[in-house]
């Protein structure tokens, strides 16, 4: 990496492009799609057209970069998968436009106001996480499903990808309704888990809490620190949604995917009840935490 100043602004977030002045937004706002971005700020690639960033797209720009507004001193460099903009002239307060959903961003959710339940900003702040669980976690899952559906079973291969994406999602629902900020800690999965696969009214028929502990370590603990399913555990394209066999149980990708798809929805439905204080309560503490400064 290339630095001309001791100062660097790192970020751990998706691809984000942060510039050292107020007026940002006349350059670029966040590169979105969460794809990494090719060096072409030195003029040797053109980037892709995919990953045009918001104020792009809006200004019919062909390209997150407008070299014209670089100045020579500032130069963005790209590290963990992201860009940052360094600058001998960069101050101690750093702007930084982060997406949190398609279309908004940090500001957009921070200058709401939640504090009043019968305020309208609500339901921007609800629309906020729903494109955000949508175009991250259930958009991917119905592409695989989608793309694999007329394949006979034994040759529908995307069942681990698509567990593991459930098992991020069932972990982030349970901490939103729940006003987790963090769930790492020993034995904290496990509680995520089997709190949520055998309360919630999607699952609490289908999962005992023997079968929810099983599917937390086989499935969430052997993909996330093992990269496979553990026992004999195994995930299916067809059969019932969960059965158990002996000390270890099979899945139906695909149906425990609608229950989750269910369940999603049926926490947009209760958040939007302003009578709902608490789920709301934890929301805001959820999400203010993924808005706050990462830097």
């Amino acid at each position: 990496m290339l630095h001309f100043t001791p100062t660097i602004v790192s970020f751990r977030s998706i691809a984000t492009l942060a510039f050292p002045d107020p007026k940002a937004k006349n350059h670029a706002s966040p590169a979105v799609n969460g794809r990494r971005l090719p060096p072409s700020f030195f003029r040797l690639l053109q980037p892709p057209p995919l990953l045009r960033s918001q104020a792009a797209r809006t200004h019919s720009y062909r390209s997150p970069f407008r070299f014209s507004s670089f100045r020579p001193s500032a130069f963005p460099t790209l590290a963990q998968g992201c860009f940052t903009c360094v600058s001998p002239r960069l101050p101690k307060s750093v702007y930084c436009y982060m997406e949190i959903a398609k279309g908004y961003k940090t500001s957009d959710y921070q200058s709401l106001d939640l504090t009043d339940p019968q305020s309208k900003d609500w339901n921007l702040a609800i629309q906020i996480l729903q494109y955000r669980i949508e175009l991250r976690y259930l958009e991917p899952i119905r592409l695989l499903i989608e793309h694999e559906k007329f394949l006979p079973a034994r040759d529908q291969n995307f069942g681990f990808s698509i567990t593991a994406i459930m098992c991020l999602l069932i972990e982030t629902l349970y901490c939103f309704r729940n006003g987790i900020i963090d769930n790492s800690g020993r034995g904290n999965a496990k509680k995520a888990f089997v709190e949520f696969l055998t309360t919630t009214s999607s699952f609490d028929s289908i999962f005992t809490k023997k079968t929810a502990s099983i599917f937390c370590d086989h499935f969430r603990n052997g993909i996330l620190h093992q990269a496979e399913t553990k026992a004999n555990s195994r995930i299916r394209a067809i059969g019932p949604a969960v059965r158990e066999i002996n000390n270890s149980i099979s899945i139906n990708r695909t149906t425990i995917f609608q229950l989750l798809e269910k369940e999603f929805n049926q926490y947009l439905a209760e958040l939007s009840d302003p009578s709902n204080t608490l789920l709301r309560q934890h929301f805001k503490t959820k999400m203010d935490h993924v808005c706050s400064p990462k830097i």
